[in-house]
């Protein structure tokens, strides 16, 4: 019946190969004598031969919210509601706060016009709880890998919103020039006065974040232009962003770009773009390569102190707590946002194609079947390439444990199946953990910590609690 939604033949195969995997891994199970390893190779190459047409060629098109609703390489979602049919919307709505604990708060910096912690164009940040570990920025190689940029918001822009009518750049923050006059362009009116801005880079704006002088009274520019709607009682964006090309400052709404995702701003940043208010750098700029940049540089390196993010400042006040936002669980599209900016209500994957591929690797790796399992994980290192230069350098002639778990890593980070990936290999466990999370590490208690605990509230409904006990906990 046209319902997305529903489980298919699909879901089941994938949520089997995940079962074999996951019983042959944690506990050793076999059927009929044979391996559930063996099991799950077999369920996963089967769907591979039967369903490879279900993965998209190009990594970007996954997360594209044109997609979203209607996903090829969805094996199982959870919905997200309609945003244009209200009684939907607000039985939903409550559904998914993925978005808003996964990005941190750029208003923070005052390189950034926005007052609060809200704005169209991100959301309201206001919570900002989850960041990537050190040991998942560095499973990256970002000259090579598009799922970086694709993963990952690290250039933090502004946007405009003349598709609806409104003046070319807005501001909610009175800003003026070091002489006193204002400013050349731009006023306060438009669509909404909370709509996001432009940044003047005034003497103190050159002095707190050491700036060259060069760039005195110059402009940072929108990234992004928002289409909006009167809906509901509220201003809200109704329609996929566009984009302003590099350098187009004209205010021209036909010079705009449509683009697959808005928020995957192609990597690397150039030193002469004038659309960046600040950018987290995965290479390692020297000053005399940030002096070059009208925009604020950190390097992501140097938010870390010993694998941890760092509990000081590096330049300016509260640029320690910047780090690389999450994009998996933010979208721009008519029917999936409205004026709850806290909440992006795409479709959510709770399976899809990709994990077959890695399923199906894993299996043949724990077989003994390092060719093959690097012949399943080059098939996504393909598609995440930048080119056939940066593929030739990913690509893998014999997959290790190591180099199964990276690539989980790589591909379904965020996507909540890292715990029962780990638990499949204690052997490697704890580890990893060690590399990975040294925080957590420091507290890891493997006579419990192996199992989750279960929900008092749940023990306390049931009339034979002392059945399941606490797990240790």
């Amino acid at each position: 019946d046209n319902n997305r939604a529903r489980v298919t033949k699909k879901t089941a195969l994938g949520l089997l190969a995940r079962v074999y995997a996951q019983g042959g891994g944690e506990y050793g199970l076999t059927e009929d004598g044979v391996s559930y390893w063996q099991r799950a190779k077999e369920v996963a190459e089967d769907m591979i031969s039967a369903y490879s047409s279900c993965l998209y060629d190009d990594v970007e098109d996954v997360w594209a919210p044109a997609n979203n609703r209607n996903n090829k390489e969805a094996l199982f979602i959870a919905a997200g509601p309609d945003a244009t049919n209200l009684e939907i919307w607000n039985a939903g709505t409550q559904c998914n706060n993925n978005f808003t604990y996964m990005y941190p708060k750029p208003n923070t910096l005052t390189i950034y016009p926005t007052p609060d912690n809200q704005n169209y164009w991100y959301g309201r940040t206001n919570n900002s709880a989850l960041a990537p570990s050190k040991y998942l920025l560095d499973c990256f190689d970002a000259d090579y890998d598009k799922r970086w940029e694709v993963t990952f918001t690290t250039a933090f822009v502004q946007f405009s919103g003349v598709q609806s009518g409104g003046s070319y750049l807005f501001t909610n923050k009175k800003q003026t020039l070091d002489d006193g006059t204002t400013p050349k362009i731009g006023t306060k009116h438009g669509v909404n006065d909370n709509i996001s801005s432009f940044t003047i880079l005034t003497q103190n704006m050159i002095n707190t974040y050491g700036l060259d002088a060069k760039f005195h009274n110059e402009y940072i520019y929108p990234y992004g232009d928002l289409n909006y709607a009167y809906y509901d009682g509220t201003w809200a964006p109704r329609l996929t962003a566009k984009v302003w090309p590099k350098g187009e400052n004209s205010g021209d709404p036909s010079k705009l770009q449509e683009v697959k995702n808005p928020y995957v701003i192609p990597y690397p940043v150039a030193e002469d773009d004038d659309r960046i208010c600040f950018y987290l750098s995965k290479e390692k700029l020297s000053d005399a390569e940030k002096a070059k940049r009208r925009y604020y540089v950190i390097n992501i390196d140097d938010l870390f102190d010993n694998g941890q993010y760092r509990k000081t400042d590096i330049k300016v006040t509260n640029d320690k707590n910047m780090y690389p936002g999450f994009n998996k669980f933010n979208w721009l599209s008519e029917d999936s946002y409205s004026s709850n900016l806290q909440r992006k209500t795409g479709d959510v994957f709770i399976m899809r194609m990709a994990e077959v591929y890695l399923i199906a690797a894993e299996a043949n790796q724990q077989l003994g079947n390092g060719g093959k399992a690097a012949e399943y994980l080059n098939v996504l290192k393909k598609r995440a390439a930048r080119d056939d230069a940066s593929y030739n350098a990913m690509k893998l002639s014999n997959a290790t444990q190591n180099d199964v778990m990276d690539e989980y890593a790589r591909e379904l980070c965020g996507e909540y199946q890292r715990w029962v990936t780990m638990k499949r290999h204690k052997d490697s466990f704890k580890q990893r953990l060690t590399v990975g999370n040294p925080r957590a590490a420091e507290n890891f208690d493997e006579n419990k910590h192996y199992l989750r605990p279960i929900s008092f509230n749940f023990l306390s409904q049931i009339d034979n609690a002392e059945e399941y006990g606490n797990n240790g906990y």
